[in-house]
């Protein structure tokens, strides 16, 4: 429940240039930890967590 409150009240983030980065944690909790990524968005995930794209740090 708390997933889905988070997903509802959430505020859109500051828009920053180059690649968007998702925070996706709250999707796959409410999702029932069953939430898959669309096949470009995996493709990005993939290639930012191999270091092939430039990636903002947190």
């Amino acid at each position: 429940m708390r997933a889905l409150a988070e997903r509802a009240l959430a505020l859109p983030p500051p828009a920053r240039p180059g690649p968007a980065i998702v925070d996706a944690r709250a999707r796959f909790v409410a999702a029932g930890a069953k939430w898959r990524p669309a096949p470009g968005l995996m493709r990005l995930i993939c290639d930012a967590a191999l270091e092939k794209t430039a990636c903002p740090r947190l």
